[in-house]
């Protein structure tokens, strides 16, 4: 495996372009000391950006992609993209894809999610057509699949991949994988299938650094039609830390949310982003009261060691939304419910992940205790 960057994994990050109602994406600079300090403070590869603290991987990444050039034909073991949410590996992912069908053709490349892989594949099996759809995904010069983390640990989907993998290091194509944990993580995919992850790039996307977050508030807020100014791009990448999903949230509250400033000048900015993270973000303790309640649970039940398949479910909700909400480590969440052990923490929360992508009854639940988190 090679990686690249501090503790032997390689580190990047993409300004994330979002689709608000209400504004297209549409960067606007009009300081030219602001669009000259970013120029200076940060490296630019296409639509791509990375700060001071991620331009070593940028680098990296400018050798998957170099302009005009197939560099994937020199090796084809995979380059694999993780971070948490917001980090912005979808977009990376869908971008690097679109710039390499912008040189070598529209055909030559194509996107997927680990769920319209898994559709695919589950509809040709049904339809006896599996040898079309591998001839179609192994034709590609390269094949980018998003979020393969939410695969489930499906034997015939493993070892598809597996061949896939394989069929694309023989023609000499390339494979981009995205996901939410690293390769030695994903202990629900088998030993072979990890072991040609481990074999190719490992790039780790971090959260942004005070320059990207800056660059980030001017673009979001752009999207939706607002010029802020530089002391208010400054606010919010110092009282913003996280993604970019974090600094997009603040910003529409800014813009729509019921206790929007009445002007967005530093001193009502302020303001307001130094009461929102306490509005926000709720106690751990609230989190497991309110799930406990809602399932009509005890709280002393919840924390226990009973397995009850009602108890150990209501327990996941808590560790989903605990991680979710206040980003807390899972080794804390896992203090917070008698100690248990953080393994067990992430088995608990990718239960509840996996669950909300497809059943309805996960999805409303979620939904309506994140609303009654936001009354507590």
């Amino acid at each position: 495996m090679v990686d690249v960057g501090l503790n032997g994994v390689a580190v990047i990050h993409q300004f994330t372009e979002i689709d608000i109602p209400g504004g297209a994406f549409a960067p606007v600079i009009t300081d030219s000391t602001q669009r000259a300090a970013c120029a200076t403070a940060c490296l630019t590869i296409g639509t791509f950006v990375a700060g001071p603290e991620n331009q070593l991987v940028a680098a990296a990444a400018q050798r998957w992609l170099p302009e005009g050039e197939a560099w994937c034909g020199s090796t084809s073991d995979p380059l694999f993209l993780w971070g948490p949410p917001g980090t912005g590996k979808t977009h990376l992912l869908a971008g690097l894809c679109k710039r390499w069908q912008a040189s070598h053709g529209k055909d030559s490349a194509e996107y997927l999610t680990a769920s319209q892989f898994r559709e695919e594949l589950a509809d040709a099996f049904k339809t006896n057509s599996v040898p079309e759809l591998r001839h179609r995904l192994r034709s590609r010069k390269l094949l980018a699949i998003d979020e393969i983390h939410r695969l489930p640990a499906d034997y015939y989907l493993n070892e598809e991949l597996v061949h896939m993998l394989d069929a694309f290091k023989q023609t000499g194509g390339c494979v981009l994988l995205a996901s939410g944990e690293p390769p030695r993580c994903l202990s629900h995919f088998s030993p072979s299938l990890v072991d040609r992850l481990l074999a190719g790039y490992t790039l780790a996307l971090s959260a942004p650094g005070l320059t990207a977050r800056q660059e980030l508030a001017r673009r979001i807020a752009a999207s939706l039609g607002h010029v802020l100014s530089a002391e208010v791009v400054e606010l919010f990448g110092r009282l913003v830390p996280g993604t970019a999903n974090d600094l997009a949230g603040a910003i529409v509250d800014m813009v729509y949310g019921p206790d929007a400033p009445a002007k967005f000048d530093a001193n009502e900015v302020w303001k307001f982003l130094a009461t929102r993270g306490d509005r926000r973000r709720p106690a751990t303790h609230d989190i497991i009261r309110v799930v406990a309640r809602y399932y009509s649970i005890p709280q002393k039940v919840l924390k226990s060691s009973s397995r009850r398949q009602s108890v150990a479910f209501a327990r996941a909700m808590v560790v989903y939304l605990t991680r979710r909400l206040t980003g807390a480590s899972f080794h804390l969440i896992g203090k917070s419910l008698s100690g248990r052990d953080h393994t067990t923490m992430i088995h608990s929360f990718r239960k509840i992940d996996q669950l909300a992508q497809h059943d309805i009854a996960t999805q409303q639940a979620i939904q309506e205790l994140q609303r009654l988190l936001t009354v507590v």
